[in-house]
C-alpha cells in the first residue's frame, strides 16, 4: 500500500509540474530544475571525491565538482584515475545541461525578443498623431493621401492582420511609389524616409493593451475603418462598438489633461455603409445628431421622424468636428450617376479629391494673423465696390495659387428660416455660396468676415496659420465676350435610358440619384435596366417602388449572366434605334476584389468588340461607358477612350474622401452638395459656351468673368489633346494661362 501511495504522489507531483510547465512560467521553472540537476550533481560528484579519498571535506568536493561542471579547463588537473573519471563525468553533465540550456535560454530569448520586435509588441512613440483601426483595401491609398497632405503626419495602424503581411503590403502599395516618385538626393536622406511616419501594430482593437501599443491615448485623430465584408447593419454597428470602445478608453485614461466631467473630445472620422445610424453614434458620441447634415436632411423628408428623435441632453455638445461619418457607398454611388450623366467628370473628381491637385480649403479670415487679416479685409473692403460680374476675376487676381470659390456659411435663405428644432449651427446650415449673394447681404466684412472656400493647392497646416498669399496680378486684362447660355439642354421630351451590368449593395442609391437627375429635368423619362448573376431582384424592385414618382413599369432588373454573348447582344439589340444613353459597369461586392473587377474588365472587352463590329455598331451609337473597379491596380487595364469616358476606383475615392476628411470635416459638407443632384454641382462647359470668341491675348482671368456672367464659377479648365502638354485637367490655375490651351472650362453652378 505504501508503494501505491507512494507511486501515486509522485504521479500527481508529476503532472503537476507539467501542468505548470505548461501553464505557468516554463522559463522560471526551467531555471529551477537546472539549478537543481547541477546542485544534485555538485553533491554527488562531491561526495564520490570524499570517498575516493581525493579531498579532506565534503566542501572541497562539491567546489571541485562546480568547477568541472561550470568550465571543462580544470580536467587537465587531476591525476588520480578515479579524479579523471569523476572530473571527465563532471564536464559531460556540465556541457549537456549547463552550457546547452545556457544557449537555448539566449536563443530563445533574443528569439522571442526579435519576434516581439517584428511583430510590434512596443508602444509607438508618437504625440498628436494619426490611428488608423481595422484594415481593408482603402488603407494603402488612405495612408498615401495623409502622407501627401501633411509631411511631418504621423500614422499608427492598428488591426488584425499579420504584421509581416501588413509592412509588406504598404511597402509595395505605399511606399515604393514614393520612392519612384523621390529623387536620389532625398532618398539618401533617411530622415525624409517616408517609412519612419507609419507604424503598424497588430492586436485587437477592443484592447486597452493593444490601444496603447498605438498611443491611442495620445493621438489627435482617429480614423476607423470598416471590416472588409458586405457592409449593411452588423458592419455599421460593429464599427458603432468600436467607436464605444475608443470612447472609453480614452475616458479612462484622461487624456488631453481633461479634466472630471469635462467632455474628452478627440477628431474621429468614421466608415459606414448605410446611414441608418448616424443619430446613434452621434449620441453616443454626447453629440446632437441634428449637427450632421444628413440626419437633417433625413428630418427634413420624413417629419414623423422628428417626434421621435430624442431631444439631445444637457451635456451633449453641437459639434459636429469632433465625429464625421463617411458613407463611401453614397459618395460612389453619386459620383457613378454624375459621370454617366456627363462624361469625362471622373478627371475632376479625381483631381479633388487627391491631395497631389487642388483641394477644398475653409479659409478663416478670423484665424488669420494681424498682418494676413488686415490684408484680407483691405481686400474684401475693396471687393465690395467692384460691380458683381467682375468680382471673382478681382478676387482671382489677389489670391495666388488657389481661387476664392464662395462662402462657407448660411445662405440668406436659411437665416430666414428657423430650424423646426430650434437647433443652430453654422454645420447644419453649411453650403456653397456665389461672391454675389455674400457682398449683397451687406455683411461687416471689415469685423467678422464669413470663412472662404478656397480651391488651391496649399499645405493644410499653412491654412490653418492663415499663411495665405495675397498678391496682385498686374498683367492687362484683354476684354472678352460672353457667350450665351446655348449650353443649356433643349427641353424635348426623350427617354434616358441607362443599362447597369453588375450588381452591389450601391444599386438602390444609384436608382435614387438617376431619379433625382431626370427630376431635376423633368422633359427626361428615367429608363433603367439592370441585369447581373447575383442579382437581388427583390431588393431591387423594392428600391424602384420607394423611389417616389418613379415609374415601374419602364424599370427592369432580371438575374442574368451580361458575360454571356446572347445575353448582352440582346440587351442592345433591344435598345433598337434608341441606344442607351450610357452603361455603367459595377463590381460585386460578394466576390473578392480580384474577381469582381476581372468581371467588369470582361464586360468592357465585349462592349468594345460589339462596337468595332459593323453589325452592332449603330446599337451603341452615341452610348458612353462608365466603369467601376475597386483596385488602383487595375485602373491602368482600362484606359479611358471616346466611349469608356470613366473609370472610378471606389476604394480610392473613399480612402481619399476619408483622407480630405480627417483634415478638414466640413469638406465633407462641400462634397455632399457638389454631388447631389438640385444642389450646386460641377460641369464640364464647352469652352465656346462660355467666351463667344476667343481673341489674342485672352487668358484664363476672362473666363473666370465670362462664367460669373452666366452665374456660374469657373475652377479651371481641360486642356486640349493637341496642346503642349497633352490632356489634363488644370483646377485653380494660373489665371494667366492664355485661353488658347483651353479646350474646356470646369465650372460650379446651379443647373
Amino acid at each position: 500500500m505504501g508503494n501505491t501511495f507512494g507511486t501515486r504522489g509522485l504521479l500527481a507531483a508529476t503532472r503537476r509540474w507539467r501542468y505548470r510547465l505548461e501553464k505557468g512560467h516554463p522559463h522560471a521553472i526551467g531555471l529551477v530544475l537546472l539549478i537543481g540537476i547541477l546542485g544534485g550533481a555538485a553533491l554527488i560528484g562531491g561526495a564520490a571525491r570524499l570517498l575516493s579519498g581525493d579531498t579532506d571535506t565534503l566542501g572541497g568536493g562539491v567546489w571541485w565538482a562546480f568547477l568541472h561542471l561550470t568550465d571543462s579547463g580544470y580536467l587537465g588537473d587531476d591525476e588520480s584515475a578515479v579524479g579523471r573519471l569523476l572530473g571527465s563525468l563532471m564536464t559531460f553533465v556540465g556541457l549537456v545541461f549547463l552550457t546547452s540550456m545556457l544557449i537555448a535560454g539566449s536563443t530563445s530569448f533574443l528569439t522571442t525578443s526579435l519576434a516581439r520586435i517584428q511583430e510590434g509588441g512596443f508602444d509607438v512613440a508618437f504625440d498628436n498623431h494619426t490611428v488608423i483601426l481595422g484594415w481593408n483595401p482603402k488603407v494603402f491609398a488612405l495612408v498615401r493621401e495623409l502622407l501627401l497632405a501633411d509631411e511631418h503626419v504621423q500614422i499608427a495602424i492598428l488591426a488584425g492582420v499579420d504584421k509581416r503581411e501588413a509592412d509588406d503590403a504598404l511597402e509595395t502599395q505605399v511606399f515604393q511609389p514614393f520612392d519612384r516618385e523621390t529623387s536620389l538626393a532625398d532618398r539618401l536622406q533617411p530622415w525624409r524616409d517616408k517609412r519612419r511616419l507609419v507604424v503598424y501594430r497588430r492586436g485587437n482593437i477592443y484592447v486597452d493593451s493593444e490601444l496603447q501599443k498605438v498611443g491611442a491615448a495620445r493621438a489627435g485623430r482617429f480614423v476607423l475603418l470598416a471590416p472588409e465584408a458586405s457592409g449593411g447593419i452588423h458592419t455599421d454597428v460593429q464599427m458603432l462598438r468600436t467607436y464605444l470602445s475608443l470612447q472609453s478608453y480614452r475616458r479612462r485614461t484622461r487624456a488631453g489633461g481633461a479634466t472630471p466631467g469635462q467632455q474628452d473630445a478627440f477628431r474621429t472620422v468614421i466608415e459606414i455603409t448605410r446611414d441608418r445610424f448616424r443619430s446613434h453614434t452621434f449620441l453616443a458620441a454626447n453629440l446632437d445628431p441634428r449637427a450632421d447634415s444628413w440626419v437633417h436632411r433625413d428630418l427634413q423628408f420624413d417629419p414623423e421622424l422628428r417626434e421621435y428623435l430624442p431631444d439631445p441632453h444637457s451635456d451633449h455638445q453641437a459639434r459636429g468636428e469632433d465625429l464625421t461619418l463617411v458613407n463611401g457607398d453614397e459618395l460612389v454611388s453619386r459620383a457613378l450617376v454624375q459621370c454617366a450623366v456627363q462624361p469625362r467628370l471622373s478627371q475632376v473628381f479625381n483631381t479633388l479629391l487627391s491631395h497631389e491637385g487642388a483641394d477644398f480649403h475653409i479659409l478663416d479670415p478670423a484665424a488669420f494673423g494681424t498682418g494676413h487679416h488686415a490684408d484680407l479685409v483691405s481686400l474684401f473692403e475693396k471687393a465690395c465696390k467692384v460691380e458683381h460680374v467682375q468680382l471673382p476675376a478681382f478676387l482671382a487676381r489677389h489670391l495666388v495659387h488657389g481661387l476664392i470659390v464662395g462662402v462657407y456659411g448660411r445662405t440668406r435663405e436659411d437665416e430666414e428660416a428657423t430650424s423646426p428644432l430650434g437647433f443652430e449651427t453654422t454645420a447644419l446650415h453649411a453650403g456653397i455660396r456665389s461672391w454675389r449673394d455674400w457682398f449683397q447681404a451687406g455683411r461687416p466684412v471689415a469685423s467678422t468676415p464669413a470663412p472662404l472656400l478656397v480651391l488651391g493647392k496649399f499645405d493644410r497646416n499653412q491654412v490653418g496659420r492663415g499663411c495665405i498669399a495675397l498678391q496682385v496680378t498686374k498683367t492687362p486684362r484683354a476684354a472678352v465676350a460672353h457667350a450665351e447660355s446655348a449650353h443649356r439642354p433643349a427641353p424635348e421630351p426623350r427617354s434616358y435610358r441607362v443599362l447597369v451590368l453588375g450588381y452591389n449593395r450601391r444599386v438602390s442609391v444609384l436608382i435614387e440619384q438617376f431619379s433625382e437627375y431626370c427630376r431635376q429635368y423633368d422633359w427626361l423619362d428615367l429608363e433603367i435596366t439592370i441585369v447581373a448573376p447575383d442579382l437581388d431582384e427583390a431588393e431591387v424592385h423594392n428600391s424602384f417602388r420607394e423611389v417616389a414618382g418613379l415609374d415601374t413599369d419602364r424599370q427592369t432588373a432580371t438575374r442574368q449572366d451580361f458575360s454571356d454573348w446572347k445575353v448582352l447582344g440582346g440587351l442592345l439589340r433591344e435598345s433598337g434605334e434608341h441606344p442607351f444613353d450610357t452603361i455603367v459597369l459595377l463590381a460585386a461586392d460578394t466576390e473578392s476584389t480580384q474577381q469582381a473587377d476581372a468581371r467588369v474588365i470582361l464586360g468592357i472587352v465585349m462592349l468594345r468588340a460589339f462596337r468595332t463590329d459593323p453589325r452592332w455598331r449603330m446599337h451603341m451609337a452615341g452610348t458612353h461607358v462608365v466603369a467601376e473597379l475597386l483596385d488602383p491596380l487595375h485602373a491602368n487595364v482600362v484606359e479611358t477612350n471616346d466611349w469608356v469616358s470613366d473609370v472610378l476606383i471606389s476604394n480610392q475615392y473613399v480612402s481619399r474622401f476619408m483622407g480630405q476628411v480627417s483634415t478638414e470635416h466640413r469638406v465633407e459638407e462641400i462634397f455632399r452638395e457638389i454631388l447631389d443632384y438640385g444642389d450646386r454641382e460641377i460641369y464640364v462647359r464647352p469652352l465656346e459656351a462660355i467666351v463667344a470668341e476667343v481673341q489674342p491675348g485672352a487668358r484664363f482671368l476672362d473666363a473666370i468673368e465670362a462664367a460669373a456672367q452666366q452665374g456660374e464659377v469657373a475652377i479651371g479648365y481641360t486642356r486640349a489633346p493637341q496642346s503642349p502638354g497633352g490632356a489634363g485637367v488644370h483646377l485653380a490655375p494660373d489665371p494667366d494661362t492664355p485661353l488658347a490651351q483651353v479646350d474646356k472650362v470646369i465650372v460650379i453652378a446651379d443647373d
